[in-house]
């Protein structure tokens, strides 16, 4: 039967070279059923591809509660691909806190380059009353001396009983 340019055989409507078979339509060789496309077994649902259980959307693979998305697997909420946790450069490897070049290391406080060269205080005569000298070499000035003392008080001895009568 031909209605308006449908061809209605045996229950399936041909409409425009698309054809109606029980509700479901077959364009092309891909069904279209409830508005989701179903094309060589995969089925494609508001632009996402749903295939074996697995989505495809964007490029990105859900399978199983896993994403794949860019090479980087994402699975349990852990991240994995490369130059992630645990992997080199990360916190407790190579260049991290407690290896080369931290702290205790070389060029740190206490080993080479650190205040023991250089001009120290005293280096020169300290404490055998000369003045405190630079390590350079140069002649200390001599402190100046104190003045004289004056003569010691005499040592009084008590008098004699027979003085003072």
């Amino acid at each position: 039967m031909v209605s308006g340019g449908a061809v209605v055989s045996g229950g399936a409507v041909v409409s425009g070279g698309a054809v109606v078979s029980g509700g479901a339509v077959v364009s092309g060789g891909a069904v279209v059923s409830g508005g989701a496309v179903v094309s060589g077994g995969a089925v494609v649902s508001g632009g996402a591809v749903v295939s074996g259980g697995a989505v495809v959307s964007g490029g990105a693979v859900v399978s199983g509660g896993a994403v794949v998305s860019g090479g980087a697997v994402v699975s349990g909420g852990a991240v994995v691909s490369g130059g992630n946790v645990g992997s080199g450069g990360n916190v407790g490897s190579g260049g991290n806190v407690g290896s080369g070049g931290n702290v205790g290391s070389g060029g740190t406080v206490g080993s080479g380059g650190d205040v023991t060269g250089g001009t120290t205080i005293g280096n020169k005569g300290n404490g055998s009353g000369k003045a405190i000298a630079p390590a350079s070499g140069n002649k200390p000035a001599r402190l100046a001396k104190a003045p004289n003392a004056p003569p010691p008080l005499p040592v009084l001895r008590p008098q004699q009983s027979s003085e003072l009568m």
